[in-house]
């Protein structure tokens, strides 16, 4: 493990050379969503492909000025192609505290990594967490948040927020967990150099929790050729009745596609409970026995593996 502060001590002293544009793999999209859905885009914004060999991830926890035992990358990157990361948890059955990623996000993956935490820790990252993607010659090529400094001393499950000084989670709304993060199309590089404050909104699109549809394509201003991407859009909705609700009895769901299950999800993202949906249509009912009045999320997943998540509130 090397030490950061060494690492910015030799960027004082001018041991570092000026990025170009364009010239070098970035961070283009970030997953902190509920449970343990973690995910890292990679993009490449060269005209060449790039031999992933030369990088690694690492995670600086809570504040911390030393991160995890870099895990090396593999492959190759095509130019101007994306690279998703994911924590490897696919065991439907899960394990401790762990919870398995939604086949959903899991289909967008290119590589998983980090199975087991005790192992190494990289990509169990919480949105307090300062993300870095570097060469294996510890050359820094992009920083997600900033390395020694803890925005949730607390543990709340917060993260940086959107009002100066970005570290307070008692000061405006967090973004960097619960969220998906998409890096501006006008970035054109990493951030290389630790930053003095993050401010997210500065580089980064936010998009609500477990936003997946996004990963896999990355619209960047360094490439300037034709569209090579169409963009596909989905129409899938869902409504519920009645909401509110009354505790102890049963919700009505209809849908525009096939139902293949509901999950009821609590303020803190944790899984209440799984409702199959037997009869396979486009509608289903679900029993709320056993779950306490309060405000929950429904997420209704269909047969396409696609899902929506809608706001529901039992009394």
């Amino acid at each position: 493990m090397k030490n950061f502060l060494f690492l910015c001590a030799l960027l004082l002293l001018g041991y570092t050379n000026v990025k170009s544009q364009c010239t070098d793999l970035f961070i283009s999209e970030y997953v902190e969503g509920w449970s343990d859905n973690r995910t890292l885009e990679i993009y490449n914004p060269t005209n060449k492909a790039i031999d992933l060999s030369g990088y690694a991830l690492s995670r600086y926890s809570n504040g911390a000025t030393t991160g995890t035992t870099p895990v090396p990358l593999a492959g190759s990157l095509g130019a101007y192609k994306t690279y998703v990361v994911e924590v490897d948890l696919r065991d439907t059955a899960g394990s401790g505290n762990t919870a398995p990623v939604w086949e959903e996000l899991q289909a967008y993956a290119d590589t998983f990594i980090c199975p087991d935490y005790n192992a190494n820790s990289t990509m169990y990252f919480n949105g307090n967490d300062a993300m870095v993607l570097e060469k294996t010659n510890a050359t820094l090529v992009d920083i997600f948040g900033k390395v020694g400094e803890d925005p949730d001393p607390g543990k709340t499950g917060g993260g940086w927020t959107d009002t100066y000084p970005y570290n307070d989670v008692t000061l405006g709304t967090v973004l960097t967990s619960d969220h998906t993060l998409i890096r501006k199309h006008t970035i054109k590089q990493g951030v290389s150099t630790n930053p003095s404050y993050f401010n997210a909104l500065t580089e980064w699109d936010t998009l609500p929790a477990n936003t997946f549809d996004s990963l896999g394509a990355h619209t960047c201003d360094c490439y300037t050729g034709a569209a090579s991407v169409k963009e596909v859009k989905y129409n899938d909705n869902v409504f519920f009745f009645p909401n509110p609700s009354l505790f102890g009895k049963t919700i009505n769901v209809k849908a525009t596609s096939v139902i293949e299950c509901a999950e009821i999800y609590n303020a803190s993202g944790e899984l209440v409970c799984k409702r199959k949906n037997s009869a396979k249509r486009g509608e289903m009912q679900v029993d709320l026995s056993g779950i306490k009045p309060s405000i929950y999320f429904v997420r209704v997943v269909f047969d396409n593996k696609r899902s929506v998540i809608r706001e529901l509130s039992i009394h």
